[in-house]
């Protein structure tokens, strides 16, 4: 049998997204007094804030902070264009979930290790650990992380911040690319938001949605990249604003940006204490189960 051939019965397995108890973790992670600790969790954060793909931060550059924003450019998108994939610029913010900057240490390594290392092509440096196999005592190196090795260390180090094993052996890249338009369809948000998500390059899965193709006003906008980082924000921001889950988050928590809009689907906000998740916004209850993201 042909290994091309898919067998019959066979079901594609998608990785869950990040489980929201494992997200407040590496937050508070990336505010440790560590830091190695805060530089890998703030690593962690990225793909996830910004919505990227594993492969598509290692090959960014041009990191800088403006306007409580963080920009980078990939050098290599995933969408084809004239057989080639072109470049892309993405943003994303850098205070959510009431934290006010978890990249900081994760941004301050990576320019020190870029210094030493000119031309490299990486955001998530390699770490070499001692012999106690603990990212506190380990040693960055200037070169790219290994995907197997950048999830086994996520997995460790949820583990040791208090995430069930069991869900923190689940966790993989795509557990944290998920996670925002799995947000995004739990609120009901409207079409444009795929694009968001996907950069104004693809348009993300979100089931309530079909995917979407840019228009010409779209097309031509000035300011996309700012737009797309905006939509991420309030996003979480709306995450943030949901009752059961400020408890998660530090002690420093800041005002959370201002709720999204979302489609309207004729009911009433739900006022579920012990579902968290279904309050987001006039979500009807058969729909989703807030076991998606916990």
């Amino acid at each position: 049998q042909s290994l091309a051939r898919v067998a019959e019965g066979h079901e594609a397995q998608q990785s869950r997204p990040l489980p929201i108890p494992c997200l407040f973790a590496l937050a508070r992670m990336a505010s440790s007094s560590d830091p190695n600790v805060a530089a890998f969790a703030g690593f962690a954060l990225m793909p996830l804030v910004a919505c990227l793909r594993y492969a598509h931060l290692q090959r960014s550059s041009e990191l800088h902070v403006f306007d409580d924003l963080l920009f980078a450019k990939c050098s290599k998108g995933k969408s084809r264009r004239a057989r080639v994939r072109p470049p892309f610029e993405w943003a994303a913010p850098v205070a959510f979930l009431g934290f006010p900057h978890p990249f900081l240490q994760a941004l301050r390594l990576h320019k020190d290790l870029s210094s030493r290392a000119p031309g490299g092509q990486f955001v998530i440096p390699d770490i070499a650990l001692s012999s106690t196999g603990r990212i506190e005592d380990g040693t960055w190196i200037p070169r790219a992380l290994p995907l197997a090795k950048f999830v086994a260390l996520l997995q460790r180090a949820l583990v040791s911040r208090g995430c069930a094993a069991q869900a923190a052996a689940l966790v993989t890249s795509y557990s944290l690319r998920r996670f925002l338009p799995t947000l995004a369809e739990l609120a009901r948000t409207p079409d444009e938001v795929s694009l968001h998500l996907g950069h104004w390059r693809e348009s993300v899965v979100i089931k309530h949605v079909e995917p979407q193709r840019m228009s010409m006003s779209q097309l031509y906008a000035g300011d996309r990249v700012r737009t797309a980082a905006d939509t991420k924000a309030r996003l979480l921001g709306k995450l943030f604003a949901t009752r059961g889950l400020r408890g998660l988050a530090c002690p420093r928590c800041v005002a959370a940006p201002a709720a999204l809009p979302v489609a309207d689907s004729g009911d009433e906000a739900l006022d579920v204490p012990s579902s968290p998740l279904l309050v987001l916004l006039r979500v009807r209850p058969p729909m989703i189960t807030q076991s998606r993201l916990l």
